[in-house]
């Protein structure tokens, strides 16, 4: 009689672990995916290389345009806002998906990609931007899945993270296109930087996918 009196609450308790579990494993799924169409922005850096700086320009503000149309429709409620809301509604935050205007980070990387090929030479906005792309999704899947040592309501493992996979990025630009002396110097302070702004962003009220790319931009201008 007691052992049934304990299977209960036991059972129950089992329960609660494998739903708290299959939820976590969820939420890494959704941010795997949200980290993957983050990545899918390196068109961006490849369209700085090979464009015209002012053809860029034209494509990026077009670009931001279509966003901020999709971003007005997806909160009507309408047929147009639930198709747009099975289609996307996975890549979206849960901040993001209220009727209060909070614009998603789609938003903020086409602004970091038209900002940085409007005030950056060409080299400095391709590394800059890419370096952003990669240091984000890095830093966003380790430091939720190994993230230990909490850095505000971030983690030291996501921003070596970002750090490492930024300079690691530098490095294959270094291999693929003609680069100055310096360039590696110059994209490691940056890499460092950015990972720091990355990391800060929140207590600061700034957007990361903007705030690191002209960061380290900025760096890299000041020292190349």
């Amino acid at each position: 009689m007691y052992y049934k009196q304990l299977l209960h609450p036991l059972a129950f308790a089992i329960f609660l672990y494998i739903l708290s579990r299959m939820s976590q494993v969820f939420h890494y799924r959704q941010e795997v995916y949200r980290k993957l169409i983050h990545l899918s922005s390196l068109w961006m850096p490849v369209a700085i290389y090979f464009l015209e700086r002012e053809t860029a320009l034209w494509v990026f503000a077009a670009c931001t345009i279509a966003v901020l149309a999709y971003e007005i429709a997806r909160r009507r409620k309408n047929g147009l806002a639930r198709l747009l809301e099975r289609l996307v509604g996975a890549a979206l935050r849960p901040e993001e998906k209220g009727q209060r205007f909070k614009p998603s980070g789609a938003l903020y990387v086409l602004a970091a990609a038209f900002f940085s090929t409007l005030v950056f030479p060409q080299l400095i906005a391709v590394t800059a931007l890419a370096m952003m792309l990669t240091g984000d999704a890095a830093a966003a899947l380790v430091g939720r899945k190994f993230g230990k040592k909490k850095i505000f309501d971030k983690t030291l493992e996501g921003a070596l993270a970002f750090f490492g996979a930024a300079l690691a990025t530098a490095a294959v630009i270094a291999e693929l296109a003609p680069v100055g002396e310096g360039y590696m110097l110059a994209a490691t302070a940056a890499a460092v930087v950015a990972a720091q702004v990355e990391l800060v962003s929140k207590q600061l009220r700034l957007d990361d996918n903007l705030s690191a790319a002209l960061a380290a931009g900025g760096v890299m201008l000041f020292l190349m």
